[in-house]
């Protein structure tokens, strides 16, 4: 749990969430404490008033309305007489019960006051104000470690009061009213004769004054709650809906780039899921124009030997020498093999990025790879071809992390390359070097070298540049293109350079690298 509450506080969105949300509850709760300890304390005052009179009263009654000697007793019309004299506020009630709880005397009936109240509706006898205010002073009990008690009844003040209690509590009366009540007992020599009740109906009036008096509390905490949601929609809501949009223009077409400067300058989510759709619709976008220019670059190189195959078929059944007519036929052969060729690796290109992302990586011998592959080569060639030798250094631990098929892929293409430019009884040698995490391959031929300004340009899709005599067709130009493709998404680095007689300056071939990181020791 207290990981989770570090991770979500981290975040600078849940950190606004959490704090907006918790300044209204706080705001709230701060108005409940305060005026519950108000309530608390003028109810407190309320009983400590109402005993002090009964007190009072009940002095008098022991010395005015009691009789009998040694054992004495109350004098119910003495004690009627003396309560009838007695001052008592209107808002309070006083009730003389003996020793046995009867009713003896009541102030109401004394003065003949009588109360008119709106009769209750039909319904539950706890109203939702009574529960509220029956949890809070459960919560209150709870706080100060008191066991949580029911309300006491009037029948349970007078049990209490009738052993020489002084009882105060806050109960309903029996026209269903809340009032504070004072039980005290009448005594004389240590004689308990009655017991005097004092009830008083400011109650509802102090709890309507706390009511009325959180209604600040309640408006400022639902302030602070519509401003906060306000301000939750204005950071959150409103930028997501923007970033939608935008999305939304993206797929309907109306754009290729999604652009979202502003958000994407935030330091929270938002700025980071702003810049993640950015790089998206970006890497998207390169990719749809990646593919049209792809697109037309096929038709072009298509289009050429179809066109010569085409003039070729045209021109042949003019042609009556058979000399003639054999030399067009091997350029329609010529020309299929290049359409075949070129098919091929239009096919490859096309299916590199699906295969790149469908194969695990994982720990590849670039050193068994390319031996074997050297070993290959030699099989497969005739004796006046370019021999291809490989040499390694660390052997046993040049480990690369990617994918065997595609980095053997990236070989065979530098090595075609470099048969196509090697001269008869040349060599291509192929190199392994490790340093500084990194595995660096080099593969040399004794071909004419790279044209200075083609260093970069060799690496383009469909670019050609055959030296004189090479056999017509073996290349599409898409060999050091795809090659390039599978070595970056190894994260690694191809680059192409002339060997150079360090005396002379005199060129004596071309050299294509390939730098890829080294794998972990661990497998």
């Amino acid at each position: 749990m207290l990981r989770l509450w570090r991770l979500l506080w981290r975040s600078p969105i849940s950190r606004i969430i959490f704090l907006a949300n918790l300044l209204g509850l706080a705001v709230l709760a701060l108005g409940v404490l305060v005026l519950s300890q108000l309530r608390a304390g003028l109810m407190e005052a309320k009983l400590d008033s109402l005993e002090s009179q009964g007190q009072l009263i009940a002095n008098v009654l022991a010395e005015a309305a009691t009789v009998g000697e040694p054992a004495p007793g109350m004098d119910r019309n003495a004690a009627r007489v003396v309560l009838s004299r007695m001052r008592v506020p209107p808002d309070t009630r006083v009730r003389l019960f003996d020793r046995d709880g009867r009713l003896v005397a009541d102030s109401y009936l004394l003065i003949d006051q009588v109360t008119e109240r709106k009769l209750p509706d039909i319904g539950p006898a706890l109203s939702f104000a009574d529960s509220i205010d029956r949890l809070v002073q459960q919560a209150r009990a709870v706080v100060r470690g008191e066991p949580v008690a029911p309300p006491l009844t009037l029948t349970e003040e007078l049990t209490r009061a009738g052993v020489g209690e002084v009882v105060k509590a806050e109960r309903r009366s029996d026209a269903g009213a809340r009032v504070a009540s004072v039980s005290v007992p009448i005594q004389r020599v240590k004689a308990v004769l009655g017991v005097l009740t004092l009830e008083s109906s400011e109650v509802d009036q102090i709890l309507r004054a706390e009511r009325l008096a959180q209604l600040p509390f309640i408006g400022v905490a639902l302030l602070v709650t519509l401003l906060s949601s306000a301000v939750l929609a204005v950071l959150i809501a409103r930028p997501l809906r923007r970033l939608a949009t935008a999305a939304h223009r993206v797929r309907l077409g109306a754009t290729l780039r999604l652009e979202a400067q502003e958000l994407a300058a935030r330091s929270d989510e938002i700025g980071d899921l702003a810049k993640a759709l950015e790089s998206m619709t970006d890497a998207l976008a390169d990719r749809i124009e990646s593919n049209e220019r792809f697109a037309a670059d096929v038709a072009h190189e298509l289009k050429n030997p179809l066109n010569s195959i085409r003039s070729a078929a045209e021109t042949m059944p003019v042609v009556q020498d058979d000399a003639q007519r054999r030399k067009l036929l091997g350029v329609i052969t010529q020309d299929v093999k290049r359409l075949d060729r070129l098919i091929t690796d239009i096919s490859n290109a096309a299916r590199l990025e699906a295969q790149l992302a469908r194969s695990a990586p994982e720990r590849v011998d670039l050193t068994k790879l390319l031996t074997e592959l050297a070993e290959t080569y030699n099989l497969t060639t005739s004796d006046t071809a370019p021999r291809v030798v490989f040499t390694g250094d660390g052997a046993d631990i040049a480990i690369v992390r990617g994918r065997e098929t595609p980095l053997g892929q990236v070989f065979r293409n530098l090595v075609d390359n470099a048969l196509t430019f090697s001269p008869p009884g040349g060599d291509v040698r192929i190199s392994l070097t490790r340093g500084n995490g990194r595995v660096t391959a080099l593969v040399d031929d004794d071909g004419p070298g790279v044209p200075p300004d083609k260093v970069e340009k060799i690496f383009e899709r469909f670019y050609t540049d055959r030296p004189q005599g090479a056999a017509f067709g073996r290349n599409s130009g898409l060999g050091l293109s795809i090659a390039k493709a599978i070595v970056e998404a190894h994260r690694g680095r191809i680059w192409a350079d002339n060997r150079r007689d360090p005396e002379t300056g005199r060129c004596l071939g071309a050299r294509f690298g390939v730098e890829l990181p080294e794998a972990r020791s661990q497998p």
